[in-house]
This record gives C-alpha cells, structure tokens and sequence, in this order.
C-alpha cells in the first residue's frame, strides 16, 4: 500500500489499463452489463483514492460526465472513452501540498 500512495500515476495507470480490460472482455461475453458495471465502479473508486491522495477536489470526477455529451450524440462508446480520457486527464495534476505546513515555514522566515 505504501508503495500506491508513492507512486500515484502508476497506480492510476494501473487501474486504466485494469478498466480498459474489463471492458474489452464485457463485449466478450454474454453478461457484458454485470461487467461493464463493475469497470465503471472499479474506476470510480480509483479515481476517487486517487484524487483524495493527490489532495485534489473530488470536483475533477466532473470529467467523467464528457460521455454523456457524446452517448447523447449517438456514439456508444462515449462513456468508457470518457471515463478513459478524465483518468488521463487527472495524471496531469500536480500534488497538492498542504496550505499550514508552508504559512508555517513563512512565520518562521518572516521572525
């Protein structure tokens, strides 16, 4: 678990590649929305440990709705490409470094 929290893009590649998976194997098989709903779930609660370890708004989970704008348009696969390009998206993001520890190390240059 320490070495997930250490390297969080590979961990969120990981859980891409994991999703990617799952969805190619659903069209495989003949219970493809059980499947095709553990993906979406699976990828979710990544993304969610994801953004909390980053220290990031879990506002960015917003990203994932850019597929209902294109399954709306008539494409089928707009949701899981969505899902795809957000968690690409969110591997952009820097670490947010806690606001106290650095006003704290301003005081004490400021003395």
């Amino acid at each position: 678990m320490n070495w997930l929290k250490r390297h969080l893009n590979w961990t969120l590649l990981v859980i891409l590649f994991i999703d990617v998976v799952l969805y190619a194997v659903a069209d495989m098989v003949s219970w493809y929305t059980l499947l095709r709903i553990i993906a979406l779930a699976f990828m979710l609660v990544g993304q969610i440990w994801y953004l909390a370890n980053k220290g990031r708004s879990l506002g960015w989970l917003l990203l994932n709705l850019i597929g209902g704008v294109a399954y709306a348009g008539g494409s089928n696969a707009g949701v899981e490409s969505s899902i795809f390009v957000a968690g690409l998206i969110m591997l952009c993001l820097k670490k947010k470094e806690h606001e106290t520890s650095k006003d704290s190390n301003q005081v004490k240059e400021d003395n």
